[in-house]
């Protein structure tokens, strides 16, 4: 028999014997249920009703962990106070926000911290950073004791929900520094998500499940494509979340207790396109906004903003946590999905060599040069899982391509930079001082030289028969203003074309004509000017 059942058959039976008081009588069976679900949890949980006073007043019942009690209810340890906070339960007729917000119930949160408000249908947990913790069995009283009056159809109904809540509230104080932990508690408000959309009417989804459908390339038919559908919005949407979470901490320390993670800027870490529509449509109102998944996402973010994040990360390494964490996520949110999906954390260590494994059958074997990234091989995991090999496969990939980017820029920078006359002297590729060693006698300096000039000379002859003749031949930039010998000697191998060049008029630097007055073809220097020609550009672009 489920707990709810219990609890409300239990209720119906003490208010049916006309011999009950409002609130008191009801006791047992408030204490019988979070016991009932109490000892469920790690560590177990134990209600204990009519506390000593410890200087906090006398709540009517408060919420212990096992190792405050050493063997049973009677050796509670001395002066303990309640681990999970205080219990004040008032009548079916009593409005609970109205006790949360009473003078009674602050002074018991002033003392433990936190306390669980109850009129017996309603259920309030009230805290430093408890927003969000509320559960409500009935909308008054009068349909709660018709709820009452047929326990099974309440429990179908509710029962799962319910207890979902009561275990939160149990564990709410208890230290989240493991991967597990969290996975519990976001994969119990991922269920009670699930089941708002799974009551929600379908066509105010139709946007997101197109999106969907069009992401992943395939489609959700059938009642059984809607139950899927449904479970991967979820899915997608707090696993979206707690990647987000990741990412955020990445930027912001843990030894930052101020800053507040908010899932609503989620979108802007994940920069996925489906994400940012899946955010968009969830924290806007809208047509999802009878589903009120934005309450459950709150309840989300308040339980990622109380990880111990330094005790979190310390788990895994850096990079590895969204992947790994998967496993726990859906083991605790679907635990058949999980076996159908086969999600299966591999170790970092074995998938490494695993793939590298098949990178290097490939090269070596089939002789496949690239291997992993060569485009015409394929990677197919059908049973993907946390998605540790792909991401794997793709890091080699990465690897591989970034290998071969970083050797074409070391042949362009031999070839720019450490090849032409630095390469054939040895010495510089500055012609000035090629020259200043040609004249203390280099040989290697002068053959440096000499291929530089010849190599201009052969490209200009050629320029000539391409286009039937010169005009005009112009030297710039750094050499052509300034290596008076540079011209000389490029000139000299170039008589053929009918250049003639005038000792006097080259023995100059700046803008100048340098061939000599009977020479057919025109030969001048013109000095660069980069910044004329941006401007030019701009302006041309302007149409200034």
């Amino acid at each position: 028999m489920h707990a709810l059942e219990t609890y409300l058959q239990d209720l119906r039976a003490t208010r049916s014997s006309g011999a009950a008081v409002k609130e008191t009588s009801y006791y047992p069976a408030l204490a019988n249920l979070l016991n009932e679900v109490g000892k469920t949890l790690k560590p177990k949980v134990r209600c204990i009703v009519h506390l000593q006073d410890t200087g906090g007043g006398i709540p009517d019942g408060g919420l212990f962990t096992e190792e405050q009690i050493r063997h049973n209810v009677s050796e509670l340890l001395a002066g303990a106070t309640p681990a999970r906070g205080a219990i004040e339960a008032k009548p079916a007729s009593a409005d609970a926000w109205k006790i949360a917000e009473s003078k009674q119930v602050k002074e018991y949160w002033s003392r433990y911290r936190q306390v669980l408000v109850t009129n017996y249908r309603d259920f309030l947990l009230v805290g430093a950073d408890a927003e969000g913790n509320r559960y409500r069995l009935a909308r008054d009283e009068q349909d709660f004791w018709r709820k009452a009056a047929h326990p099974r159809a309440a429990a179908d109904q509710q029962g799962e929900s319910f207890e979902e809540f009561l275990k939160r509230v149990m564990l709410y104080q208890a230290s989240l520094a493991t991967p597990r932990d969290l996975a519990w508690f976001l994969a119990s408000y991922a269920r009670e998500a699930k089941f708002r959309v799974e009551t929600g009417e379908l066509p105010a989804l139709a946007g997101i499940r197109a999106a969907l459908e069009e992401a992943l390339g395939l489609r959700f038919e059938g009642a059984r494509g809607d139950h899927f559908f449904r479970s991967t919005l979820i899915q997608t949407l707090f696993y979206g979340i707690f990647s987000a979470w990741v990412l955020w901490s990445k930027s912001h320390t843990p030894a930052n207790k101020k800053i507040r993670f908010e899932w609503r800027m989620s979108a802007q870490y994940l920069r996925v396109p489906i994400l940012r529509k899946l955010f968009y449509e969830v924290a806007e109102p809208g047509q999802l906004e009878t589903l009120n998944l934005p309450e459950v996402l709150d309840w989300a973010g308040a339980v990622l903003n109380r990880v111990d994040r330094a005790s979190f990360f310390a788990n895994f390494e850096e990079g590895h946590a969204v992947q790994y964490f998967y496993e726990p996520f859906l083991e605790a949110f679907d635990p058949e999905l999980r076996k159908d999906l086969g999600v299966w954390y591999t170790p970092t260590e074995v998938v490494k060599y695993m793939v590298a494994r098949v990178d290097a059958e490939l090269r070596n074997t089939l002789g496949v040069e690239d291997g992993l990234a060569d485009p015409n091989v394929y990677i197919l995991d059908p049973c993907c899982g946390t998605g540790a090999y792909l991401v794997e496969v793709l890091r080699k990939i990465a690897e591989t391509a970034t290998s071969a980017a970083e050797a074409a820029d070391r042949l362009e920078v031999v070839a720019s930079k450490k090849a032409g006359l630095l390469g054939m002297s040895g010495l510089s590729n500055d012609m000035r001082a090629l020259r200043d060693a040609i004249d203390a006698g280099n040989a290697k300096a002068r053959l440096a030289v000499d291929k530089f000039n010849w190599t201009i000379a052969k490209w200009v002859g050629g320029f000539f028969a391409e286009l039937g003749g010169l005009d005009m031949l112009v030297f710039t930039g750094g050499i052509g203003e300034y290596a008076i010998h540079a011209r000389e000697e490029i000139c000299a191998g170039l008589g053929a074309l009918g250049i003639i060049l005038d000792p006097v008029r080259n023995n100059s630097t700046g803008k100048a004509i340098i061939s000599a007055e009977n020479s057919p073809v025109t030969v001048g220097v013109i000095p660069t000017a980069e910044d004329l020609m941006i401007v030019n550009h701009v302006v041309r672009l302007l149409g200034v």
